[in-house]
């Protein structure tokens, strides 16, 4: 089954997460909200509830991090 274009962003983003938080950039905390704000919708869609309330578990996570981590 071919991945949509939002799959391929969520992903794009998702590693952008992983090397902005390697550098302890601040702005992994945006990214991995987009990205599981992203993955939210298509699970949502895909019929699997329980995954699409994980991802709004992260996304509150992101949004601690982002200003847990303000200077």
């Amino acid at each position: 089954m071919p991945a949509s274009l939002a799959e391929w962003i969520a992903v794009a983003l998702a590693l952008a997460y992983v090397l902005l938080a390697i550098r302890q950039d601040r702005w992994c905390w945006p990214a991995a909200a987009a990205s599981a704000a992203i993955y939210l919708v298509l699970f949502a869609r895909g019929g699997l509830p329980m995954q699409a309330v994980l991802q709004a578990f992260y996304i509150v996570m992101a949004v601690y991090g982002w200003f847990a981590w303000r200077a």
